[in-house]
């Protein structure tokens, strides 16, 4: 047993400061502020993120987007250069565009929106009409678009890569731009008799034959497959000879119609698998992911809202101040009748040995044995008596207990605090 034990019987502990949790209170009414200040920012952010969200572009090689995979940059400088560039979404308007104009078709289809049928339209209509047509990575679906072409491979390391691309080719505008950045496609001719296919750049471990640009006279016009979409976006437009072969590819005629398959077009109607992938998460519109953002702080600001407490749950101060010697006759009557001897004198020895260690000078974490070694040096007694009133086994009787309470009390009076 330490002299440190049993704090309870001497009353309640004198507080030394503020406690824990009025600590913690105390920092949150002071950090307060910042917590406003935090949620302020938060707020502006996401404003800031909805105003920009619904208007801002993003689609890949698109002709408004400016992102790094948007496809704002070239069709700003094919303007500049004097090319009248159309744009739309419209599957029949690219058609009729097609058709009744020999302006350059550019189709870019990065969802495989387009059916079978609906790629051979386009084709038709640009070929009748002598219009030449450029197609950007046609993937599996290039014979559709050009009839003497077939895709080879395609890698999974993406646009960028590898080493860049040699032109290797007759076609006038490949040997102007030279080096291109590489490309995931690779296509070849398939030696059909009433076409020519000119293939061009392709890295020197490909097989002859193959290329990631392919040109194919096809009844008097043109059909260009760009094998990369890289070589037209803004982030790699002024990388080597991309823009070259962009500008060439797309400037042979006076006017350029840009087709931009949209899959949500009402004329190219869903697919079969289109019905089985059920509700798009497309069609949801922006501002609602915004709206789902801001009410996550808003459910955690509820919760702490409705969820904190209000202060203590009862308080209650006494009418009246007890004095302490009433207290402790109180008690000693409970044990009286109640024939508790071991825990009176439980209470005595702890008290006495509190005392006793503090007139002592002995530390405050101190054991019983210590204490009773000291008390004996101290006042020459025996150890063995003094570890008898102090430590020894409880009292039967009322007598016993008064004849020990007295010893200790005598042992009390013997030492003189420092």
């Amino acid at each position: 047993m330490s002299a440190g034990l049993d704090v309870a019987v001497r009353g309640t502990a004198r507080a030394g400061g503020p406690g824990t949790w009025q600590r913690v209170r105390s920092g949150a009414r002071s950090s307060t502020v910042w917590v406003i200040a935090a949620l302020v920012v938060l707020l502006a952010a996401i404003v800031g993120f909805l105003s920009q969200t619904g208007t801002e572009e993003t689609r890949p090689l698109h002709w408004e987007s400016s992102a790094p995979a948007g496809g704002r940059a070239v069709i700003e400088v094919l303007r500049a250069r004097g090319i009248e560039v159309s744009t739309t979404e419209s599957y029949d308007e690219a058609a009729q565009r097609a058709a009744d104009s020999d302006a350059t078709l550019l189709v870019f289809d990065p969802d495989s929106a387009l059916a079978t049928e609906h790629r051979h339209r386009l084709r038709s209509a640009a070929v009748d009409s002598g219009s030449p047509l450029v197609v950007v990575e046609p993937g599996t679906e290039v014979t559709d678009w050009s009839p003497g072409v077939q895709q080879a491979y395609q890698t999974a390391a993406g646009p960028g890569g590898s080493a860049p691309l040699a032109p290797d080719c007759t076609w006038e505008t490949a040997q102007r731009a030279g080096t291109v950045r590489d490309s995931p496609e690779r296509y070849a001719a398939l030696g059909a008799q009433d076409s020519e296919v000119t293939v061009c750049y392709h890295q020197p471990w490909d097989q002859a034959g193959y290329g990631a640009v392919t040109r194919e006279e096809l009844d008097g016009t043109t059909v260009t497959v760009l094998g990369s979409r890289a070589w037209l976006n803004n982030a790699h437009l002024a990388d080597s000879g991309n823009a070259a072969l962009a500008l060439g590819a797309l400037g042979e005629r006076d006017s350029l119609v840009y087709y931009y398959a949209d899959p949500n077009d009402e004329t190219l109607g869903a697919g079969p698998d289109d019905e089985l992938l059920g509700p798009s998460f497309d069609l949801v519109p922006a501002w609602f992911w915004v709206a789902l953002l801001w009410l996550i702080p808003l459910g955690i600001a509820a919760m702490l809202w409705r969820g904190r407490r209000f202060g203590p749950l009862a308080v209650e101060r006494l009418p009246v101040v007890v004095p302490p010697v009433e207290t402790v006759l109180g008690r000693a009557g409970i044990l009286q009748r109640a024939g508790a001897r071991d825990s009176a004198l439980h209470t005595l020895r702890t008290a006495a040995l509190l005392r006793l260690a503090s007139g002592l000078s002995l530390p405050p974490h101190s054991r019983t044995p210590e204490i009773c070694a000291a008390v004996a040096a101290r006042t020459a007694r025996d150890p063995a008596e003094v570890n008898r009133l102090l430590a020894g086994p409880a009292p039967s009787s009322d007598a016993e207990l008064t004849a020990i309470a007295t010893a200790i009390a005598t042992l009390e009076s013997e030492i003189s605090p420092l």
